[in-house]
């Protein structure tokens, strides 16, 4: 990336490599310990960093030097911020867009997050102002890699919320979907100037022409995900017109979206974190009927599975799950266990589907040849036996937890005496060695934490269970509460 016009990126003299040194050395652990208070630091600071603090943030070594200082001092991170704003716009775009100064600056912004009054509200002035440069030149940070971070970081700032952990250690983001977490109580901005600020950016990032050209960047897909998350917290305003944009869109193009690899992850948040009125209409105007092709994509799978997770009263399950019927051999054997898993969750409570899906994990796991076969069902199910032979995906433990999933689920099918049943016509030696494995147990320890089995069958299984199980003080326990 060139540099821009008038950016803090030339040689560094004489007098900037001594100072560069003097934060590198001087500063070190032991040095630290001198300086008694925080104002002291603060001057040591100034002096070293006066009108310096871009150069010194852009390089890697500096900038960790500086960060390591000023950690236990919001004080001095925000004095920071706000010599760094003062300086030519030029410079400070520079800064945001160079990935050397990335992590710093990140570090830097978080402050504003744990910020408490009434140092909370002085910083407000630093933090608007930061986020009207990012508005002013909104085009030239996001075609950057590293400026979608510094759009997505100010954004969570907006927020006082962050995906990275904090100093006590609590994150505020969950991996998964983003989810925020309770850091703060209440993450919707109530400031009328700061929310004006949040709302400029979203609808920005927010944008179904914006999102549409980033197709081939995954660099670019978390500026988005933390976008959808945060706005669903601020009342989904923005989510909604992105959802509206969509459908409006032809049907065709967002199918395919959904099959790529950065439109799967942002399809996932926005079916995830959208109003389940807006889901269905995601649903009804680009699935529906393609379910079977999106469960065996590749990438559009991950959507087929959160569409079955966040189903629950909003879509007929039925259409979805007979969909998925019909291609269940090919995602079984493209290894799509995720969507075998969910489809398994779905159907609970249909005796119809239940069945049906029975019959499929039958056929697939090879124990419908023989009814001599199927005492072994469950046997086959928690090791996934066919996969070294069929499956394109290696046997490993991931693939065994949904084997877990997909037991546990089945243990709440109206079928689930028959289930019992596979495990009491097992050999006493196989049913030890399912129970003393760590996913076998799991499966075990369901039927004994089953509330609608009777008890005559728990102490059946109990009785062909050996002393010497790893897990037997477990079962043991289970057997005693109920």
């Amino acid at each position: 990336m060139k540099s821009l016009p008038g950016s803090a990126t030339k040689k560094v003299n004489r007098s900037d490599r001594k100072a560069k040194k003097r934060l590198t050395t001087s500063f070190s652990a032991g040095d630290e310990e001198e300086f008694k208070t925080p104002d002291e630091l603060l001057n040591s600071c100034a002096i070293e960093c006066a009108g310096k603090e871009i150069e010194i943030l852009s390089h890697r070594t500096t900038a960790r030097a500086l960060i390591s200082i000023v950690y236990p001092f919001p004080e001095i991170k925000m004095r920071l911020l706000q010599n760094i704003v003062k300086q030519k716009q030029e410079g400070v775009l520079t800064l945001l867009m160079k990935s050397s100064a990335v992590q710093a600056m990140r570090f830097l912004t978080e402050t504003f997050a744990t910020l408490e009054e009434p140092m909370a509200e002085a910083s407000k002035a630093v933090l608007l102002q930061f986020c009207e440069l990012i508005l002013n030149h909104f085009d030239t940070l996001f075609a950057d890699r590293c400026g979608t971070f510094s759009i997505s970081d100010f954004g969570k700032a907006l927020c006082k919320a962050s995906r990275k952990k904090t100093p006590m250690g609590h994150g505020i983001f969950k991996t998964k979907h983003r989810q925020v977490m309770s850091l703060q109580s209440d993450f919707k901005i109530s400031d009328p100037e700061r929310l004006s600020a949040y709302n400029g950016l979203a609808c920005k990032v927010l944008d179904w022409k914006a999102i549409k050209t980033c197709s081939e960047a995954m660099s670019r897909v978390g500026l988005f995900l933390d976008f959808i998350a945060l706005d669903e917290l601020q009342g989904g305003v923005h989510l909604k017109n992105l959802v509206h944009s969509i459908i409006s869109d032809n049907k065709q193009t967002v199918f395919l979206f959904m099959c790529n690899q950065v439109g799967s992850n942002i399809f996932q948040q926005i079916i995830y974190h959208c109003s389940k009125k807006d889901m269905k209409k995601i649903f009804d105007h680009c699935t529906k009927g393609n379910m079977a092709t999106l469960a065996t994509d590749p990438y559009g799978n991950y959507c087929a599975q959160t569409f079955m997770e966040c189903s629950e009263g909003w879509l007929e399950v039925h259409e979805l799950a007979d969909d998925v019927f019909t291609v269940f051999d090919k995602v079984w054997f493209e290894g799509r266990f995720g969507v075998i898993a969910r489809l398994s969750q779905i159907v609970i409570g249909d005796k119809d589907l239940e069945r049906k899906f029975v019959k499929h994990m039958l056929c697939v796991l090879n124990c419908n040849a023989e009814k001599e076969d199927r005492k072994y069902f469950l046997h086959c199910l928690l090791n996934m036996s066919p996969l070294s032979q069929k499956v394109k995906t290696n046997p490993a433990a991931s693939v065994q937890a949904y084997g877990v999933d997909i037991a546990l689920n089945m243990m709440n099918y109206s079928i689930r005496k028959t289930l019992t049943n596979s495990l009491l016509l097992m050999k006493n030696d196989l049913l030890a060695a399912i129970a003393a494995e760590l996913f076998g147990s799991y499966v075990i320890q369901s039927v004994f934490q089953s509330t609608s089995l009777p008890g005559e069958y728990k102490s059946k299984v109990f009785q062909k269970l050996n002393v010497r199980i790893p897990y037997y003080e477990i079962l043991y326990k289970i057997v005693l509460c109920k």
